[in-house]
């Protein structure tokens, strides 16, 4: 069984996007990875893609696009069924995709990416790696949380 381990930035990749014609209310914000690819992942097994997440201030619809290098993506991953979903009224949309490497054939090297569309502009480009770690490695990890809108007494009830 092919093994999915994301080295790089798994957690945060903040863009600073850019795009041509279009309002910076609809620019991708806030790009960010978590390891996904299935419920049930079956002991000794590793996930087997990636979800992207990223905000944006209108109500638009966009898409990641990736592959094996800068010059060569090419594959789409439309974002999920709910997507975009609005928590808060007035507080922008949050949006999702998901990458599987694995039916895409990108396990054993870098997966570059970047999300947006041609009418509402594109971010910056990352990637993340896909190639196993070394039986020796040391991993660090950094674990942070969002405690919300203000506070739960003030949070609004849309």
């Amino acid at each position: 069984m092919r093994q999915f381990i994301a080295t790089a930035l798994v957690f945060a990749a903040f863009s600073t996007p850019s795009g041509e014609g279009s309002s910076d209310n609809s620019l991708p914000q806030q790009i960010h990875l978590a390891l996904a690819g299935g419920e049930r992942i079956p002991e000794g097994t590793s996930h087997t893609g990636m979800r992207v997440n990223w905000y944006t201030e209108a109500n638009v619809s966009q898409t990641v696009v990736f592959g094996s290098s800068l010059d060569n993506m090419t594959t789409v991953a439309f974002e999920e069924e709910a997507s975009p979903r609005q928590y808060l009224s007035n507080a922008g949309f949050h949006h999702v995709a998901m990458i599987n490497a694995v039916d895409s054939g990108f396990i054993g090297g870098d997966v570059f990416y970047k999300v947006g569309s041609n009418a509402t502009g594109w971010s910056s480009t990352y990637h993340f790696d896909t190639r196993p770690f070394a039986p020796d490695a040391i991993t660090s990890v950094s674990v942070f949380g969002d405690l919300g809108y203000q506070n739960s007494t003030y949070r609004k009830k849309d």
